[in-house]
């Protein structure tokens, strides 16, 4: 995820807890001065008296009217004291009756946002069509470079299939030039040692010549 991605979540976030914090210090606000109410409430005995008392908190536009009283608790069989039934009666109302403008609020900004996000929409349809067409040329010259980097990879690992092809032939050259050079230096080696072979002979013919030549020359003289 970018950099920029990154940063507009975190806002989004930040912005959503704000705006529930906010609401719900609304809502519980509400609350603040319920228990002045609940003083004249739990002194009710009867749904009538409960309705009279009723009509002096909440307001005309109120979605259920006085005498309207929610079905779960409208039970004639309760064996619930009246200060508590008439109690969670007229909460369960308040609550209803708080959370109503909280709703409309939410709503509000809900249905305005979208007003304005059609309404962007529209006068910059033209970008936004650039853009996803950008988008697409993207994705394609994406596709494409991926092809290409296929590609390469390809050409790589036959040039190292080459490479290392050649270096085996060049190992084998160098071996076999290795071996042609130490049997050149063996026969050196051993034309060295013939030579020297031939020398000694030659010496010692000399020697043996040398010696028949005084036997002869000795030989003449006892013969005059």
């Amino acid at each position: 995820m970018d950099t920029i991605a990154l940063s507009h979540e975190e806002e989004v976030v930040k912005w959503v807890h704000n705006i529930r914090d906010e609401l719900l210090r609304t809502f519980y606000n509400n609350f603040k001065e319920v228990d002045n109410f609940l003083v004249d409430i739990i002194k009710c005995t009867t749904p009538k008296e409960y309705i009279e008392v009723e009509k002096t908190f909440m307001k005309p536009d109120a979605l259920m009217k006085p005498g309207k009283i929610p079905t779960s608790l409208n039970n004639l069989k309760t064996k619930v004291d009246s200060a508590c039934y008439f109690s969670s009666v007229f909460l369960t109302k308040w609550a209803g009756e708080t959370i109503r403008p909280i709703l409309e609020v939410l709503l509000n900004r809900v249905k305005t946002t979208a007003l304005k996000y059609e309404r962007i929409s529209a006068e910059h349809k033209e970008m936004l069509d650039e853009y996803f067409n950008l988008e697409t040329k993207f994705a394609d010259s994406k596709l494409e470079n991926e092809k290409i980097v296929e590609d390469l990879e390809i050409r790589i690992r036959k040039l190292e299939v080459e490479v290392l092809a050649k270096e085996q032939i060049k190992s084998k050259n160098d071996e076999i030039v290795t071996n042609l050079e130490n049997r050149i230096r063996n026969l050196e080696a051993d034309i060295i040692a013939k030579e020297q072979i031939i020398l000694e002979k030659n010496e010692i013919n000399n020697n043996l010549w040398g010696k028949i030549k005084v036997l002869e020359e000795k030989k003449g003289t006892a013969n005059g």
